[in-house]
């Protein structure tokens, strides 16, 4: 039970070099144990209770697929489970067993958001419950209780745990190797100890960045094994770095070398010898530590919902934690032994030397794997600040630094639940146009709302494939219709006027790319082309020629879809009826007549 074992077993408490246990309490009366004991347990289950909530709640919540994970969704629909080890379309990437769980779980139970996000929930659920062993091991009484706590209403984590994406998993892969080789090392007969190797090597193929955990777990073993499990521990090691190889050489090397994909995350490989390297270290800061603990994350909490105390406080949040966490990090290294330091600690220095390599981004969402290593060290370094605070004030300290943290956690979450269905909910307003369009119809749909409008607007049950085959190539980086395409400067008179597909009675007009280049923390998305906003209506005049009516619409556009909606409503063109939400809106307008081409009849 957990009451019983929590703070006990052999592992030792948290040491700091004065040799004094530290907690995250006064030290327990001989009298209070039991009570102590009770009262951490009934936080510990109230908090997973609370964490599963939320996760539920926001998997039930009613959000639209967002950009990427429409494109993945794309992927998923239109390939068998062996093309889902090729290269992907619209330049994503992913995991072969995660797109595979993916598309069984779309198989059984429809192609629908909570199909896609059915995985990710289990695996964020299957998180909260991984980090218990761990914490209960590593951090003795409270100390390990609000880790736990914390992590479980964490705001990012409630996110992933409903997001069509592969992080939450990699995360759950990355507790599930550290749990597993806890056991291997000290009890060997565990049936967690005797399923490692094979978790290693299925890990390999279910997260991308696991070869980050795998590593360092199987140093962790040689270091910790007897001269008469060594070779044993040296065989799992070379089993899974096996299985990586064949992962890699098989899906993931194409993946790391895409051209798109480098351009994009360009400004999180962190690069020493390179212009900007301290700028982009310390964006790097506020962007994981502000993630990993009060959600500071954008998309889920955009510019436009972020009050400005949020943004404000931004920075000091991340040196705060950045401190407390180093401190944690020096206690628990001296206080352990070298194999738990590897375990621990090994993934941080592996994932610092491929960023400085420019061999993977320092992003938030790209490294949640080392997320429980984090917040082992922030509550290890906020109990060495609570025993140099001295027993009078131990009490006002905790209270000082738990509760904005638990507080602003939960503030977050709740704006999580409260907004998130509002960001670019396309499926509302593509359900507004029909599956079928019963009389001629025109559709424009901008860049950024094309894989949207691709997924929404398909019916699944009798896919068009040389439709959404014809909208993947448009949708690609390298594509006519590619939100993200750089700056051309000017858009040439004309430009894009072919884009145009045919189903039923519906003419749809993919947008050509307005030139606002975007790439994470890189601030100010530019402004769009000149030409642009004359280019896309003289091509919905043309199209509509005939009945000078036109569906407009947008989504994940950088503040593009607003300077269109502005050009239209300037030359002279009629809203007659508009839904919009948070970055995405649609829009019925009444054209001015032109003389044109009538492609439905």
């Amino acid at each position: 039970m957990l009451d019983e074992r929590w703070t006990g077993g052999a592992t030792p408490a948290l040491v700091v070099e004065d040799a004094h246990a530290v907690a995250l309490e006064r030290p327990a009366r001989p009298g209070s144990v039991r009570s102590t004991k009770q009262d951490q347990t009934f936080l510990l289950w109230g908090a997973l209770a609370l964490g599963a909530v939320l996760r539920v709640l926001y998997y039930l919540g009613g959000r639209s697929l967002w950009i990427d994970e429409a494109r993945l969704a794309l992927n998923i629909g239109t390939r068998g489970y062996g093309a889902l080890l090729q290269p992907l379309d619209y330049d994503q990437a992913a995991s072969p067993l995660f797109l595979w769980g993916e598309k069984l779980a779309t198989q059984l139970f429809g192609m629908n958001e909570r199909a896609l996000w059915l995985l990710p929930l289990l695996a964020g659920l299957a998180a909260m419950v991984l980090l218990i062993p761990l914490a209960r091991r590593f951090l003795p009484g409270w100390t390990g209780v609000i880790a736990c706590a914390s992590f479980c209403i964490a705001p990012t984590l409630i996110h992933f745990s409903a997001n069509a994406k592969p992080y939450i998993g990699d995360l759950a892969f990355a507790l599930l190797i550290l749990v597993g080789v806890c056991c291997w090392i000290e009890r060997p007969m565990s049936r967690m100890a005797r399923a490692l190797p094979l978790i290693g090597a299925i890990a390999a193929w279910a997260s991308t960045p696991a070869i980050f955990t795998l590593l360092p777990a199987g140093g962790a073993m040689v270091l910790a094994a007897g001269r008469e499990r060594r070779t044993r521990a040296a065989l799992v090691v070379g089993f899974w770095l096996a299985s990586f190889a064949v992962a890699y050489a098989l899906v993931y090397g194409p993946s790391a070398h895409n051209a798109y994909l480098q351009r994009f995350w360009q400004y999180q490989f962190l690069l020493p010898w390179e212009p900007g390297f301290v700028n982009r270290l310390g964006a790097a800061r506020r962007d994981i530590l502000t993630a990993f603990s009060i959600g500071l994350y954008v998309p889920p909490t955009s510019p436009l919902l972020l009050p400005p105390w949020f943004l404000q406080v931004e920075r000091w949040v991340s040196w705060v934690f950045a401190t407390v966490a180093t401190v944690g990090a020096i206690a628990l290294i001296r206080s352990r032994s070298r194999w738990e330091s590897v375990l621990l600690f090994g993934p941080v220095v592996l994932l610092a030397a491929a960023a400085a390599l420019g061999r993977y981004p320092a992003s938030a969402r790209l490294v949640l794997f080392v997320m429980p290593v984090f917040y082992l060290s922030v509550a290890a370094g906020a109990s060495v600040i609570l025993a140099v605070a001295g027993s009078e004030r131990r009490q006002f300290v905790a209270g000082a630094l738990v509760g904005p943290l638990l507080g602003l956690q939960g503030a977050m979450a709740l704006r999580y639940l409260r907004d998130c269905p509002a960001i670019e909910n396309t499926r509302s307003m593509v359900a507004l146009l029909g599956p079928v369009a019963r009389s001629p119809q025109v559709v424009y749909v901008q860049a950024g709302a094309l894989p949207a409008w691709a997924f929404y607007s398909t019916d699944w049950r009798r896919p068009n494939f040389v439709r959404l085959a014809r909208y993947a190539a448009l949708g690609a980086s390298d594509g006519g219709s590619f939100e993200n395409a750089y700056s051309r400067g000017r858009v040439a008179p004309g430009e894009g006027w072919d884009l145009q597909l045919t189903s039923g009675n519906r003419l749809e007009l993919a947008g050509v790319p307005a030139g606002v280049w975007h790439r994470p923390r890189v601030p100010g998305a530019g402004k769009v082309d000149v030409g642009w906003v004359d280019n896309e209506i003289g091509r919905m005049r043309r199209v509509a020629g005939c009945w000078g009516v036109a569906w407009v619409l947008t989504s994940h556009s950088a503040g593009a879809d607003s300077v269109l909606i502005a050009g239209l409503r300037a030359a002279g063109d009629r809203v007659t009826f508009a839904v919009g939400g948070l970055g995405a809106n649609l829009s019925r307008f009444e054209l001015e007549p032109q003389e044109g081409a009538c492609p439905i009849r």
